[in-house]
This record gives C-alpha cells, sequence and structure tokens, in this order.
C-alpha cells in the first residue's frame, strides 16, 4: 500500500525503547533513544485496525506536525508498519516531556504548594498563546484536559519566566474545520473538562450538537485553571451545580478571591460562561 504522508519517516532502527510512560486504548507511549546521537524522545504506538482510522490518525499528526508553535508538541517523524489490508500500526517520534500538568498538580497538592497567581497568569498566557495560534488556523483541539498539558524545563534565562515550558499534546482529537466542519459538530472530549453545551448533548444522548470547538476549548481550559489554583478536582462539581450565570460567577469568585485577586477571578469567570455565544474565544482572551 502506498502511504501518502507528508510527515517525515524516522528509522525506528535508530531507536532504543527505555521504558512504556504511558498506556492507553490507542497503543503505548515509550521513552526511548536514539543510539547514535543518545538524545531522548517520546515515541508514541497508535494501533489502527480499519483503514479509516489509520489514515485519520496520519491527519492527525500532519496538523499536529505542520502547526509549530513553541507551546505545542513537537513531532519529528512517523513509522508504519502495515499487517495485511487492515491492521496498522504507527509510532510517532516527539519531544520527551518532564511530565504533564495532572501530575504536577496533584504532586503540588501532597505539599500545600498553591501556585501564586503571577504563575497561574504565565502558564494561561502560554497555553492561550498556541491554541489563540491554532483557532487562527482555524483548528480546534476537542480534548483539552490537564493530562494533555506536557511539562517541559525552560531554558530562557529570563528571571521573570515560569521554570517550566508548559505545552498542548496529544492531537488526538484534534480537527481541522475548514476540511472538518461536520465532524466538529460531532461530541468530543473528555467528560470531566466538558463545556455546557457539550455535556447537554451528552445527557441528551446527541451523537451531534452545534457548537463552537474554539469556545469549547476555552470552557476546557478553564476547568484546568480552576483545578490548578484551587488544587481540588472537585471544584469543577462545584463550578456545574449553578444554573445561572450570576451565580456561577458568585462561586467562581467566593473560591478564588480567597488566594487571587478580583482582576484574575474577572479573567477566569470569562472562560467559564455557560452560554457559549457570550463566551470569550482564544483570540480575544
Amino acid at each position: 500500500m502506498l502511504i501518502n504522508t507528508k510527515v517525515p519517516i524516522f528509522n525506528l532502527d535508530n531507536y532504543k525503547i527505555i521504558k512504556t510512560i504511558g498506556e492507553g486504548t490507542y497503543g503505548q507511549l515509550y521513552s526511548v533513544i536514539n543510539i547514535n546521537t543518545k538524545k531522548s524522545y517520546a515515541m508514541k504506538e497508535l494501533i489502527a485496525n480499519d483503514i479509516n482510522y489509520f489514515f485519520q490518525c496520519l491527519t492527525t499528526l500532519g496538523i499536529n506536525y505542520y502547526n509549530k508553535h513553541s507551546n505545542i508538541l513537537d513531532i519529528y517523524g512517523i513509522y508504519v508498519i502495515i499487517f495485511g489490508e487492515k491492521n496498522f500500526v504507527i509510532y510517532a517520534l516527539m519531544d520527551l516531556a518532564e511530565g504533564d500538568w495532572e501530575k504536577e498538580i496533584r504532586r503540588r497538592k501532597e505539599l500545600y504548594k498553591y501556585y501564586k497567581e503571577q504563575e497561574l497568569v504565565l502558564i494561561l498566557k502560554q497555553l492561550v498563546s498556541a491554541l489563540a495560534f491554532l483557532q487562527k488556523r482555524n483548528i480546534a483541539h476537542r480534548d483539552i484536559k490537564l493530562e494533555n498539558i506536557l511539562l517541559f524545563p525552560n531554558k530562557s534565562k529570563n528571571k521573570d519566566s515560569l521554570d517550566k515550558v508548559y505545552k498542548i499534546g496529544d492531537f488526538g482529537e484534534v480537527k481541522n474545520k475548514i476540511k472538518y466542519s461536520v465532524i466538529l459538530n460531532t461530541i468530543r472530549g473528555t467528560d470531566y473538562y466538558m463545556s455546557p453545551e457539550l455535556l447537554e448533548g451528552i445527557n441528551k444522548q446527541k451523537d451531534f450538537i452545534k457548537n463552537n470547538p474554539h469556545k469549547s476549548d476555552v470552557f476546557s481550559l478553564g476547568c484546568c485553571m480552576m483545578i490548578a489554583a484551587t488544587l481540588n478536582y472537585g471544584i469543577i462539581n462545584t463550578i456545574r451545580n449553578p444554573k445561572n450565570q450570576i451565580d456561577l460567577n458568585n462561586v467562581i469568585r467566593s473560591v478564588l478571591e480567597k488566594k487571587y485577586s478580583k482582576k484574575f477571578s474577572d479573567l477566569i469567570t470569562k472562560m467559564l460562561v455557560i452560554n457559549e455565544n457570550n463566551r470569550i474565544d482564544f483570540i480575544n482572551l
């Protein structure tokens, strides 16, 4: 089978697996080392048992590869193994992260080490920069959650910068709005971080729902920010309870303004707006 992909092909034989660092329904995530250069990478294994999913994976990796940004995970190449006509394995070579934001927050929770407001603002600035970049290219991520935000050491010598660089990873649900306008109306993401409009679609057992995927991503990132600010995963259940925006704003402010400024809580309330028509998008954020 002729595989038409513009993503570079890397030589799998040049890499040695060091250990498994993650696994899921898609396959495995490995820490690997280049035998010649001794440089470490992450290598994601994607198992596809039908040709449609196989080409979907190739498309997704292509979108990731060709949309480079300092706060988006770098992919360097792919390697494809084909078994018969219906079974495929794709290996994607990418940067090796120190960990993800979810693990960092759990570590901070154990140490009772809350983020300073300036830290949260700088983290948000990094992530919004990447997501606004994607929005300008009509690309929505559609699965923003703490586990999909990866941490890397910051090599910048700027004393006012964070010691970590936060990058958007796992483009498994990403879609290009121009090419996939129909698919963008399907429900994608992780329930816990979902926007109200997508949750409503799930509760009503809908397969499709009209929504602005960029604004849904804004709400999801707002959920991440609430968890980071409080070091409390249960806060998401708290902000789901209010039935109107005024009550929700009051809940957010009552929680955040115990540790942070009104200006910061006002910023988060703009992200956690129930009606997506009134919710800010990444470009305006």
